[in-house]
């Protein structure tokens, strides 16, 4: 087999997984809809991208979850008609949404025993520590991700999309490519850390170099001395 074929086929449903049932996990505020896309081809192409990876199981539901009066009425009825539940979370309280996918994401999971597949579409890192957990428990975890979405959340992924690719039927990240990414995002990570740490240095040794004015007996202008220089040695 050519090597960019066998790239293309890593991270296809294990045999446990092929059959079993599948939740899907729609946080619409940071996945919105695409303006032109087809809004009656949605769901079909969640479970297009999901069989050519061979999970061929039961989606038991679709759910999304936001502010729904922030939603075009037609784009609900769009949603509605082909099989995908709105949750409504009113806007203002902080992650509400997210909190609430997180629960239903449990309760699920007690109803429905590993092996099973869970697909979170979301790219905000609040949810790492409980994919993180349900992996631990023999659930397969899948993810659909904005371009910016948090390394932590990838890495509890077996299989990552693009929402574009997804919300057009389209194939998950290549191994290679998931790889380079939270590559890219760990050097830039590190990058700030130690530009930080050289900022705290610079500051701390500059500190250390102002004058201090010491009041003497007298009507002079008093004594200048300087604080000790700190040398900071590699």
């Amino acid at each position: 087999m050519a090597g960019g074929e066998e790239e293309s086929v890593i991270g296809r449903a294990e045999r446990q997984y092929v059959k079993a049932k599948i939740s899907v996990w729609w946080d619409i505020e940071n996945c919105q809809v695409r303006k032109g896309c087809d809004l009656h081809a949605i769901a079909q192409n969640i479970r297009s991208s999901l069989n050519k990876m061979n999970y061929c199981g039961q989606i038991s539901a679709i759910s999304a979850y936001g502010d729904i009066n922030g939603i075009n009425t037609q784009v609900q009825h769009a949603l509605n008609s082909t099989g995908v539940t709105l949750n409504h979370v009113p806007a203002g309280a902080k992650d509400a949404s997210d909190k609430k996918i997180l629960v239903d994401m449990l309760l699920w999971a007690v109803d429905n025993p590993a092996p099973a597949n869970y697909l979170l579409i979301s790219g905000d890192r609040d949810f790492s520590n409980a994919l993180h957990q349900l992996r631990m428990r023999r659930y397969n975890i899948l993810l659909a991700q904005p371009p910016n979405a948090s390394a932590v959340l990838v890495a509890a992924a077996n299989n990552v999309w693009l929402w574009t690719s997804l919300l057009a039927g389209g194939p998950p990240l290549t191994k290679g490519e998931v790889t380079h990414g939270l590559a890219a995002i760990t050097i830039f990570l590190l990058l700030t850390t130690e530009f930080l740490d050289l900022c705290i240095l610079i500051r701390v040794n500059r500190l250390y170099q102002e004058p201090q004015v010491h009041k003497s007996g007298g009507k002079g202008r008093g004594d200048v001395s300087l604080k000790p220089k700190i040398v900071f040695k590699n």
